[in-house]
């Protein structure tokens, strides 16, 4: 019965391992109650889940998707309607993803189509849109782990998942087109938000709430225990009421940079703290090599001027330092630049991947984590309606 077959459900962690031309990335997704009798699996996959028990592992190197030359062709920029995702006024930018939805004369492509399909070139009047999946041509290896085996309370029929489908829902989209060109996000002006009044305001009503839901919490601590050393000197940028630093870690001195004194008062991971508005005034207080690692949890989607404040991270990490960005997929509306709800989420990683790069860090690697089970918590005003965890997303990189 702790074996994963016919008569059994099982979680599974899928990882996928694979680089592109400036980062390495590792995405994960947990498949909850798979049932090899009902469920699409690639054969030369659930061979080897098949029998497998919580704690088993496998390795596997799947031949890379195919890339289809007849799905990347040249089209008029009348062929591109933005308006059909309320964003009237956008314009293809080579190497970004778009909604497949918003192409016209594609044969079996509706305006309701998510699928997305990217701009490999864009000039005035035309461009080129390919439409093969993010991941063709790219190598990965795959690594599955059992979670969990139960028995089926009952065989329910009329359902089933296409699990590698959706574990491969979204990578891909992180790294740049296969050319090695980096991406065309934006033009490197101040970033637009609904709301342009001054962040000051906006901040003076303290906010004593988790951004993200406990697990993804949990996912995010595992991530800085596996980045930072005991006895380092942080900085935690944009900071609020967590610092999300693994439990009982011992750093150096810990300082917060954030916008509300009484949030940061509230964290207990900081000895000391400092109110400033970055997208007033991007310097950072601070002389140059003061930080072991810069940590920003939730928060970078609302620079406006983001590549200035990483070339400040930059500035003051000692070398060898580490600089780690983290989001999810919430945020306060006002407030997150116009970019931020343009891209898909996983193409949010391609531009801190961008930032990072552009700001001279190095050795980037991404991560994500999608599907893990969200838990019973009295303060999660999402659960039960939301059964999964918030997804976690992190980009980071190296000062030389």
């Amino acid at each position: 019965m702790n074996q994963l077959n016919n008569d059994t459900l099982g979680t599974m962690l899928f990882e996928l391992c694979w680089e592109s031309a400036v980062a390495k990335h590792t995405d994960r997704f947990v498949a909850q109650k798979i049932n090899l009798w009902r469920d699409l699996i690639p054969e030369e996959i659930c061979c080897h889940m098949e029998g497998m028990a919580p704690g088993d592992q496998a390795q596997y190197t799947p031949e890379p998707l195919r890339c289809h030359p007849r799905l990347i062709r040249e089209h008029p920029l009348r062929d591109f309607h933005p308006e059909r995702q309320h964003l009237p006024g956008l314009l293809p930018r080579q190497g970004r993803f778009y909604p497949q939805g918003l192409l016209d004369n594609v044969i079996g492509v509706h305006p309701s189509n998510l699928c997305p399909f990217r701009v490999l070139e864009a000039s005035d009047g035309h461009f080129v849109g390919d439409r093969n999946h993010p991941m063709a041509g790219i190598s990965f290896r795959l690594r599955l782990e059992m979670l969990e085996v139960r028995g089926k309370a009952a065989e329910l029929g009329g359902s089933c998942q296409e699990w590698m489908e959706r574990v491969l829902d979204g990578p891909g989209m992180q790294a740049r087109q296969r050319t090695g060109k980096p991406t065309l996000f934006w033009d490197g002006a101040p970033l637009t938000r609904a709301n342009q009044a001054p962040d000051v305001e906006f901040h003076r009503t303290p906010r004593l709430v988790a951004h993200i839901d406990s697990m993804a919490r949990q996912r995010l601590q595992l991530l800085h225990s596996q980045l930072l050393q005991p006895g380092m000197d942080l900085l935690d940028l944009m900071a609020g009421r967590h610092s999300h630093l693994p439990e009982n870690f011992q750093s150096g001195r810990c300082t917060g940079l954030g916008m509300n004194q009484e949030e940061m008062d509230a964290n207990p991971d900081l000895e000391r703290s400092v109110v400033h508005d970055l997208n007033k005034d991007p310097q950072l207080p601070f002389e140059d090599a003061a930080f072991d690692a810069v940590l920003c949890a939730m928060s970078v989607e609302y620079l406006v001027r983001p590549l200035e404040v990483l070339a400040e991270a930059y500035r003051v990490l000692r070398p060898g330092g580490v600089l780690c960005l983290s989001v999810s997929n919430r945020w306060h509306a006002p407030k997150v630049t116009d970019l931020w709800i343009q891209l898909h989420e996983f193409e949010r990683l391609g531009f801190l991947v961008e930032l990072l790069d552009g700001s001279g860090f190095t050795a980037l690697e991404t991560l994500s984590e999608r599907g893990w089970p969200r838990p019973f918590d009295e303060r999660d005003r999402y659960y039960p309606a939301l059964q999964n965890a918030d997804p976690l997303y992190a980009a980071w990189g190296t000062r030389a």
